[in-house]
């Protein structure tokens, strides 16, 4: 459906605006053509421009913006580009317009059949020409553009024929990069922007717009709608998803009769069990009877058997005693961990305690700012106090001397022209100072935040370097871990790797799996040659560390013992693959080895240069990784040389792998390359105590520059905080010399000079200065006072802060002591592994002399059991319950019974494992069975609900189409309707012409009233369709001018009604229509006829 719907307006109003027309033509030579497609661009450019810009018109993704056909049906160089909203295609018969159509659903992944042009898209290319090209250029601009970042604005596909019946695919971004190859990602393109190349209604080819236009059968045109509207599609997947119903219908049958096997096999084994328990019993018996004939009589040997009975006791005492210590080793380690867990509670709670103190230290470092700026000011108080006191007295001088030369006026002139020169001195000055302050401000404010910068990277620095220390003894861990299992060569896979092959090969002993796993793979594998591990340790990656099974049983049973007894190897991948005992015979498919002494070029292949004792892991890296076709080399000049250039890659090269620089290179057509990381060899044939070693060097390496770096920093912060201080303080000093300047020029300004009758009022001003002056001197001790008491407290705050530092070099003092009791614990925990290893080591030695004392006692044994015999023949006996006859008799019979019965093929545990196991899968496979009906009956559910909704969209399309047919007839006064049969599958279309109230159809009709009508259904159906572009062929075919031109402004009209572009092709004269800015006409040049093969319009397309 639509989602751009505007009411139909009379066709007569699509406004007239200057005409817009473009003249397309094709030429034999490709250069005459490429010369004419310059031109044709240049003229045209400014005006594609204002299609594709002008205004605010909002730019749909998926509209055709130009397509670029070479050596295409009879085109050999055509380029051709398309208005955003309407494009009219003129041209007569065999100029080309046609092939456009084809071209274009071609392009977007269209079958050739659809087209009508052939069965064969290599049927499409020009005569005598081995390959055709096909560009389409969409636009992908606006909310729904199609991965906006990697494309651009502009998605160009690129579709290449060859004669010989292949081709590509190519889609490139906006600057013409390559960005997939896959007809899959054009798929997805054109599922995102809705472009369906298939639908009749979107894409209408000559053929199909004259069977469209010409026929009116009721079921073609019922099809038509079906297809139109992609509700045939809908029905097809539901078609589709019916049958896979019934499918899994069948599934479920069969299912439930091979649980009714499963049941009787369960019953079978289950009685089998039953019967093997009753054979168990009399076993029991019998092995009874037999021990007790065994110990009927002991010999004369017991003192000899007593002694080595000691040695057996004293050596299994020492045993016990070592079994312990390993057995010990959890509880130590525990004991060991717990230490460490609660050192390592103690430093956070001493960092925590140390964060508080910190805080307790910046707030009495803020109150000391607080009491020294108080400080500064009380003395600037008792300063300025000093200051007054001072004028005072200079006043009082100055009116003693006034007094005196009171009557003396020449005097007075001489003072106030001494007194103007000192004034302008002094104000010349305070305007110096003035500038000396603010010079001195803007310096404090950049040593301030010099001196932030060098905190910054101070505390930076030492966060790095507390990073690295950590590094570096975690790394000595790592060695001190390597040392205690140095022995094993499989503990760089994961400590408990050993275990776990031991385990794997106690199973196989039994009969666990149908042949032994392989694994880790990693252990298989050597490379005599050492610069070539890194690239193949890089090639083989996380299978190193794979296991390979040879049935999916053999990998369950591997995965559950894994799972139940070493969950934390999960992480090791299993690889199900038939084993196949000897390697594969590739030298058919095999990339050869490159060796060219003269160019210093050597590629040998992977499989010669890794030595693999195994066959079936040589097949899991052929399998899994391509081994056969991945070369490598020691530079990048050779896997350039080889890989850049089609013509020297090597037969099937898969990939190269190159050491210096450490860099992967895939061969041309899809030429790359990418830069791999590089790490030291972990499994194959890894030094990892040098490698480890290595590291701690390296960074002991980068501990020294920061450390340096610190120490440059803090004296950088010395000598900042020295520069700031004395800045402040020179600042202090030019402020008091500017209020001290300004004071002067005060009293300068304020001067009173005498005069003559002046004394008395002298005397009395001298008397009241003087009083002043006491005053002065009463307010200095006060303020005196105050001053010593705010530095009073100022040094009781430094106390204060530097018993706190105590405090915290105390804690920091304490943290490093736990920390190296923590470091002291570990290193316990290392000699706890070392001492363990040894007990275990020496408690093999001690098994073996077990074992080889109960054999000397257990032939003493025998040797007793003889005696034994022999005195029972001379009529000795023991005290038991029963004689020897006896005993004997009661052995024969059971071991009699025992005969006559079938010995079982299996023991009662492995009779009650095959039992559990069957009761197992046959339990989980009535599960499946409950599962698999309940999801059937919910899939039967699902598709009846959408069976009904496809009926009611049915309906709601139908309604739709018959509305919008309705109101395009009414355009020419014709009324008209459309019956749908639904259960025949039939469209009828009844329509009573102008002036006739009788509705007929379409057969009844004259040829232009016919057209139209056909014309209004095909609009009837576009506002069912939703699709960035519709391209109409020869939809005026059977029309005179008159309805010719009525139909083309009515597909304008309806056309500019749409936020969609269209394109309609006629061979009609289109003379009557005027270009404009939403029109563009593309004129076709005539064919050129008589040169058959090489003309580029020898026919009509």
């Amino acid at each position: 459906m639509s989602r751009r719907t505007k009411n139909m307006q009379e066709v007569d109003e699509v406004p007239k605006k200057r005409r817009r027309t473009t003249r397309i033509s094709t030429s034999e030579s490709e250069d005459e053509n490429d010369e004419s497609l310059e031109s044709s661009n240049k003229e045209n450019e400014s005006d594609n421009e204002e299609l594709y810009y002008a205004g605010n018109r909002e730019l749909i993704c998926g509209r055709i913006r130009k397509m670029h056909l070479k050596n295409f049906m009879c085109h050999g160089n055509l380029v051709m580009e398309f208005n955003p909203k309407i494009n009219l295609l003129v041209g007569n018969n065999g100029s080309g317009k046609s092939a456009i159509i084809t071209a274009l659903a071609i392009g977007l992944g269209a079958d050739a059949r659809t087209t009508n042009r052939g069965k064969s898209t290599k049927g499409l290319i020009k005569n005598d020409e081995s390959s055709c090209s096909i560009e389409i250029h969409l636009t992908n601009t606006g909310i729904d553009a199609y991965d906006p970042e990697v494309y651009g604005e502009t998605i160009i596909v690129y579709r290449k024929i060859n004669a010989s019946g292949g081709g590509e695919y190519r889609l490139k971004s906006e600057s013409g990069a390559t960005i997939s190859t896959k007809k899959n990602e054009l798929k997805r393109i054109l599922l995102h922007m809705n472009i369906q190349p298939n639908n009749p209604i979107v894409i209408l080819n000559q053929d199909n717009a004259r069977a469209f236009l010409k026929d009116s059968d009721g079921k073609q045109l019922f099809k038509l709608f079906m297809q139109a509207t992609q509700l045939q599609t809908v029905l097809d997947k539901l078609n589709i998803c019916y049958n896979i119903y019934l499918h899994a219908k069948t599934q479920l049958e069969r299912h439930n009769r091979g649980l009714d096997i499963q049941k009787s096999q369960l019953e079978k084994h289950q009685a089998e069990l039953e019967e093997m328990k009753g054979l168990e019993v009399l076993k029991q018996k019998l092995k009874r009877f037999k021990c007790d004939r065994a110990w009927f009589d002991i010999g004369e040997q017991e003192k000899v058997k007593r002694i080595k009975n000691q040695e057996l006791a004293k050596i299994h005492e020492e045993t016990q005693k070592l079994l312990g210590l390993i057995s010990n080793k959890d509880n130590l380690d525990k004991q060991v961990n717990d230490a460490l867990a609660q050192f390592t509670g103690q430093i956070q709670h001493k960092q925590e305690s140390l964060g508080d103190l910190q805080g307790e230290i910046n707030s009495i470092r803020g109150k000391i700012e607080e009491f020294n700026s108080k400080i500064i000011e009380q003395r600037a108080i008792v300063q300025r106090v000093e200051d007054h006191k001072r004028r005072l007295n200079q006043e009082i001088q100055t009116i003693e001397v006034s007094l005196k030369d009171v009557c003396d006026m020449e005097s007075v002139r001489q003072l106030r022209q001494k007194n103007a020169t000192s004034l302008a001195k002094l104000i010349e000055r305070e305007d110096e100072l003035k500038s000396l302050i603010e010079n001195a401000s803007r310096d404090l404010d950049m040593l301030r935040q010099t001196n932030l910068k060098h905190e910054e990277k101070q505390e930076s620095i030492a966060q790095n370097r507390s990073i690295i220390q950590q590094k570096i003894r975690n790394l000595e861990n790592q060695c001190a871990r390597y040392n205690n299992s140095r022995s094993d060569p499989l503990a760089a896979y994961d400590p408990n790797m050993s275990n776990f092959v031991r385990r794997i090969e106690q199973e196989v002993k039994r009969g666990g799996f149908s042949k032994p796993p392989r694994g880790p793979i990693g252990q298989f594998i050597s490379v005599p040659d050492k610069k070539w591990r890194m690239a193949i340790e890089s090639i083989c990656g996380g299978l190193l560390q794979a296991f390979i099974v040879n049935t999916d049983k053999d990998r369950i049973k591997l995965d559950g013992i894994r799972t139940r007894e070493f969950s934390s190897m999960y992480q090791f991948p299993i690889i199900t693959q038939k084993f196949v005992e000897t390697v594969y015979d590739i030298n058919e498919y095999r990339t050869p080895n490159v060796s060219r002494p003269n160019d210093s070029i050597e590629a040998p292949n992977v499989m010669d240069v890794i030595q693999v004792n195994d066959p079936v892991v040589m097949n899991c890296l052929i399998d899994q990784l391509g081994i056969e076709n991945i070369l490598v080399c020691a530079n990048d000049r050779t896997a350039s040389y080889l890989t850049k250039n089609q013509q020297s890659v090597p037969r099937n090269l898969k990939k190269i792998i190159c050491v210096a620089p450490f860099s992967e290179y895939y061969p041309a057509p899809s030429y790359r390359s990418y830069s791999l990381r590089e790490q030291p060899c972990r499994y194959i044939q890894a030094k990892v105590e040098r490698q480890l070693k290595s590291a701690i060097a390296n960074e002991q390496q980068n501990l020294k520059p920061l450390e340096q770096e610190i120490k440059l920093v803090r004296q950088q912060l010395q000598s900042t905080q020295t520069a700031l201080r004395d800045r402040t303080n020179e600042l202090q000093q030019y402020e008091k010399s500017l209020r001290e300047t300004r004071v002067k020029i005060d009293e300068l300004k304020n001067y009173e000079y005498p005069k003559e009758d002046d004394g008395e009022f002298l005397r009395q001003e001298l008397e009241q200065l003087k009083a002043n002056v006491a005053q002065a001197d009463s307010t200095r001790g006060e303020e005196s006072e105050k001053l010593i008491e705010i530095e009073k407290n100022y040094k009781q705050f430094q106390v204060t802060l530097d018993i706190l530092k105590k405090k915290r070099q105390k804690i920091e003092n304490e943290i490093t002591a736990i920390q190296r009791q923590s470091d002291e614990e570990r290193s316990r925990l290392y000699d706890i592994a070392s001492k363990v290893n040894e007990a275990k080591a020496k408690s093999k030695s001690l098994l073996e002399d077990t074992k080889k004392a109960r054999l000397e006692y257990e032939a003493i044994s025998n040797k007793i059991d003889k005696m034994i015999e022999e005195a029972e023949k001379l009529g000795q006996r023991r005290e038991i319950s029963l004689d020897r006859h006896s005993l004997t008799r009661k052995i024969v019979e059971i071991d009699h019974k025992l005969r006559e019965t079938a010995t079982p093929t299996m023991s009662i545990p492995e009779m009650e494992e095959l039992v559990q196991l069957k009761k197992s899968q046959y339990e989980n496979n009535c599960e499946i069975r409950d599962s698999f009906e309940s999801t059937l009956k919910l899939l039967c559910e699902s598709r009846i609900q959408r069976y009904t909704y496809l009926k009611h969209l049915k309906q709601y399309f139908a309604y739709r189409v018959r509305s919008k047919f309705a109101s395009v007839l009414k355009v020419r006064n014709m009324n008209g309707t459309i019956n749908f049969d639904y259960k025949n599958r039939e469209l009828e279309l009844s329509i009573a012409p102008r002036g006739d109230k009788e509705k007929t159809n379409t057969k009844s009709l004259s040829g232009g009233e016919r057209s139209y009508s056909t014309i209004a259904f095909l609009i009837a159906l576009w506002s069912c369709c939703d699709s960035p572009f519709y391209f109409l062929d020869e939809y005026d075919v059977f029309t005179d001018q008159v309805n010719r031109f009525v139909m083309t402004k009515l597909l304008i009209h309806e056309a500019l009604s749409k936020n969609d572009q269209f394109a309609f092709l006629t061979p009609q004269d289109m003379s009557s229509i005027e270009a404009n800015e939403d029109l563009t006409i593309h004129r076709f040049a005539d064919p050129i006829r008589g040169n058959m093969g090489t003309s580029a319009n020898d026919s009509e397309y």
